[in-house]
């Protein structure tokens, strides 16, 4: 009778740990269906590996990104978010900070990796009453990419101190901006001015943004420039019609024109109007040559 307890107890010690052994099977399998739940992408140098997809993110749903760099020195990458639609209410949250000034497509530089096999973790979460996705891509952040280098390496462009000008008869500083072809005035004061081409007839506004008298005297490129040389030389923002200049002189305000060359008016007649807005430097660089027939595009940040 002993024996048969003895063997009765012996087996029921196999069974608890048979059932044992298959529930720790189980579990593992069922973390291992959770690991494989995400993505991984792995280039020569660079590994990433997502909480979900690593080409395309979902709204109300934060993804996770894990990335490693195989390279032997530093590097900063950059993360695109396209396409980003103006009209809808979106909020953008990158590693848990809420990006007020979206672009489109969205740029979040990454910060730089140290030596090989830095590892780092990003978030992304896009809230919207909306369901629907966004294509995303990680790639290396290149500085050529902006508008701010393409000017600076122009051949038709005048240093001084600090500020860049494009200067000439037809320099290669045409942008769209606004669905209008604009022209770069220069760098200026840690922006970039554009001007507008002709937007009408009016009197001087207070208020406008038009060119400065200095942004004209240095579309001539010449240091020693006075204002009566004016009349002398050519430039690409000398036109055919008088427009308003910012500066004023004993309540006369300045302008400018081909055959006038620079000039003062009483506030009250019309000439035309040609607005200046201000972008900033570090804007992204998308395609073109600055030229009318291929102007630069470029990524604006909304207001």
């Amino acid at each position: 009778m002993k024996g048969k307890k003895s063997y009765a107890f012996f087996l029921l010690i196999i069974l608890g740990a048979s059932v044992l052994l298959l529930s720790l099977s189980y579990a593992k399998e069922s973390m291992k269906g959770k690991e494989n739940k995400g993505e991984s992408i792995e280039k020569a140098d660079l590994r990433i590996v997502c909480s979900s997809t690593c080409t395309k993110v979902k709204t109300n749903e934060e993804t996770t990104f894990a990335i490693t760099n195989l390279m032997t020195e530093a590097r900063t990458l950059a993360l695109w978010i396209s396409p980003i639609n103006q009209e809808e209410e979106i909020k953008v949250f990158l590693n848990g900070n809420e990006q007020l000034n979206l672009q489109n497509p969205i740029l979040w530089e990454f910060s730089s990796f140290g030596e090989v096999n830095d590892f780092k973790n990003f978030t992304i979460l896009i809230k919207s009453e909306k369901k629907t996705e966004y294509n995303i891509k990680i790639e290396d952040y290149e500085e050529k990419n902006t508008l701010l280098n393409a000017i600076k390496i122009d051949d038709n462009i005048y240093q001084e101190k600090g500020n860049y000008y494009y200067y000439g008869e037809n320099p290669s500083n045409y942008i769209l901006y606004n669905d209008s072809l604009y022209q770069i005035i220069g760098i200026i004061e840690e922006d970039i001015k554009l001007i507008s081409p002709v937007l009408g007839l009016g009197t001087y506004k207070e208020e406008n943004n038009y060119a400065t008298l200095k942004d004209y005297q240095k579309s001539f490129g010449k240091e020693d420039f006075v204002i009566e040389d004016a009349l002398s030389y050519k430039s690409w923002m000398t036109g055919e019609k008088g427009f308003w200049l910012k500066d004023q002189e004993n309540n006369l305000a300045y302008y400018a024109s081909k055959y006038d060359g620079i000039e003062k008016s009483v506030k009250y007649v019309d000439l035309y109007i040609r607005e200046v807005v201000s972008i900033k430097k570090d804007t992204l660089l998308l395609k073109g040559e600055g030229t009318i027939e291929n102007p630069y595009e470029v990524v604006y940040e909304s207001e």
